[in-house]
């Protein structure tokens, strides 16, 4: 019964926020006809997890990444903290128990891409990458495409095509999100 009363009371706050407001057509752009979805968006510091800037080194990510490893070795999940790039994997097995246990009590502690949280906060989000994607198409890669899974990425047909594509991609971001960038600088 009270799962029921959970489920009503969900349902209900969906039906009521749906209703907030019409969207308003966005600018035209590449031909490509887009609705923008007005709203406020969160702050991208929202979930309080250090969030991985688009201006940071990789020795910056590393050291953003040692309270998380810290956190997960006082956990029980012994780990290379310290180590370089790409060898901080636990070096013993793990109980799942263990490392789920470790994960819940550290997920505060671990680092969020920006594009991440952009992808949570923002509701334009998914204008934006179709503006990246046709900048990428401008300049190159025109098999470049938008798709959605889990999360929103553009594929490219093969690794050749994102391998040589991966800069233009970059380039293109920073120049779509240069204000949206600047909110975490």
């Amino acid at each position: 019964m009270r799962m029921r009363s959970v489920c009503v009371a969900a349902a209900a706050v969906l039906a009521v926020s749906a209703c907030g407001g019409q969207p308003e057509p966005g600018p035209a752009g590449d031909g490509v006809v887009t609705l923008r979805t007005p709203g406020a968006a969160a702050s991208p510091t929202a979930g309080n997890r250090p969030i991985i800037r688009p201006d940071m080194t990789v020795e910056e990510i590393w050291r953003q990444d040692d309270a998380m490893w810290a956190c997960m070795a006082e956990h029980g999940v012994p780990n290379r903290q310290g180590a370089t790039a790409g060898d901080r994997q636990s070096i013993a097995p793990v109980d799942d128990a263990v490392l789920t246990a470790a994960s819940e009590a550290c997920a505060h502690l671990e680092p969020e891409h920006w594009t991440v949280v952009e992808e949570r906060t923002n509701p334009e989000y998914p204008d934006l990458m179709r503006e990246v994607v046709a900048c990428v198409q401008r300049n190159g890669h025109p098999h470049a495409e938008l798709k959605q899974e889990t999360t929103w990425y553009i594929a490219y047909g093969g690794n050749d095509s994102a391998n040589a594509a991966y800069e233009v991609e970059e380039e293109c971001r920073r120049q779509v999100f240069a204000d949206r960038i600047k909110l975490y600088e």
